[in-house]
């Protein structure tokens, strides 16, 4: 028998991932919402906990240190965060919101939420039980991040 690849868990994941991505951004588009979807990534775990090292925020973004780089500066350059130096260790780099990007988290999470409701329409909610606990043991699988 041969194996489909593109019938695969994996494949179908990475497609449902870019089609959900694109609506995201649509959606933040429409909403005027002056980010993306991958930035709001990194937005989210500094709407958590602000202050975060530049260095975390690339391990829970699952992002490589030159990709969180151009994030991130792109996000400075929107008036969102600002990056300092941690007093002790000059080499880190901290990154704090800004009021506006703070003021940003309820809008933002308002279009994410609605477009996530918009995408599992006609799925039990048992069924997504189980698919985020599959999700969750894959990244807890193949994470590196401590």
């Amino acid at each position: 028998m041969k194996y489909n690849i593109q019938q695969s868990f994996a494949f179908l994941n990475g497609i449902a991932a870019d089609v959900l991505d694109k609506r995201l951004n649509k959606n933040l588009r429409t909403a005027n919402m002056p980010m993306t979807t991958e930035q709001f990534r990194a937005l989210v775990w500094l709407w958590e906990q602000d202050g975060r090292s530049q260095q975390s925020l690339a391990c829970l973004s699952q992002r490589d240190k030159g990709a969180i780089a151009r994030i991130l500066s792109i996000l400075e350059r929107k008036d969102l965060i600002i990056r300092k130096e941690d007093i002790k260790d000059r080499r880190v780099k901290l990154v704090f919101l800004t009021d506006f990007g703070n003021s940003l988290k309820e809008e933002s999470y308002q279009v994410i939420l609605d477009t996530i409701d918009e995408a599992l329409v006609g799925i039990k909610p048992s069924d997504l039980m189980i698919g985020k606990a599959v999700l969750q043991q894959i990244i807890a699988n193949l994470t590196d991040c401590k």
